[in-house]
């Protein structure tokens, strides 16, 4: 009979080492989860917070445009006439609550810019407004109203001021009375009267239609009498 030690080959964990591992699995897995719902957390406020200064800027301009003067002002050829320049790329107008510049008029631009439409506003003063066309507006800090790929501007309006005349006229016996109609360039100083609407158009988004505040009927009357 053969007599000495004997060992025994340990072939599974004991019950105390599942226990710790356990434990430590659980911590790791508490950690985890919570540092994950911090990280989402912070992201749906950050996004939150994002949508939020988005939507307030965007009703911002918004008020800008809808709030507009319909302006008169006098050109170099003494001629009356109300002031707003749009076109393909953007459009001009005068604002009397400034946002970005210290003065009681301002003149606000907004342009199309790299798939971006930037608001930015001038000092009225600062250049003829007839000259609108050949200035270049240098703005050191443009507020982006919106962004998105395609934007394009549209402007719905009158012909000119003898049409809208013409076509409340009781007098004019035509069978088909003139209508406004959608162009891509707008002028009020050459049509001497303001557009009705603004359509702001990007793809895969809904248009923005924008109403126009127009001129009084005394003050189309003062800027047709300066025609004839």
């Amino acid at each position: 009979m053969y007599i000495g030690n004997s060992k025994k080959v340990q072939s599974a964990f004991t019950l105390i080492e599942v226990l710790v591992a356990m434990v430590i699995f659980s911590l790791v897995m508490t950690v985890s989860v919570t540092s994950y719902r911090f990280s989402v957390s912070e992201l749906t406020k950050a996004e939150k917070s994002y949508q939020t200064n988005k939507l307030t800027t965007i009703k911002l301009i918004n008020n800008q445009i809808h709030s507009l003067i319909p302006f008169i002002f006098r050109t170099e050829l003494a001629e009356q006439v109300p002031f707003f320049q749009g076109n393909e790329t953007g459009f001009s107008f005068i604002t009397e609550n400034p946002i970005q510049v210290d003065s009681p008029l301002a003149v606000a631009q907004l342009k199309i810019v790299d798939d971006k439409l930037l608001y930015c506003e001038t000092q009225y003063g600062t250049f003829l407004l007839e000259d609108i066309d050949h200035i270049n507006h240098e703005c050191s800090s443009p507020i982006t109203y919106l962004s998105g790929e395609g934007i394009s501007i549209s402007y719905f309006g009158w012909k000119d001021s003898f049409e809208l005349s013409n076509f409340y006229s009781e007098y004019l016996n035509v069978a088909v009375k003139p209508v406004p109609t959608w162009s891509a360039k707008f002028s009020a100083a050459k049509r001497k009267l303001m557009p009705l609407y603004i359509n702001i158009s990007i793809e895969e988004q809904s248009d923005i239609l924008l109403k126009i505040p127009q001129l009084s009927s005394l003050a189309l009357g003062a800027s047709n009498a300066f025609e004839g």
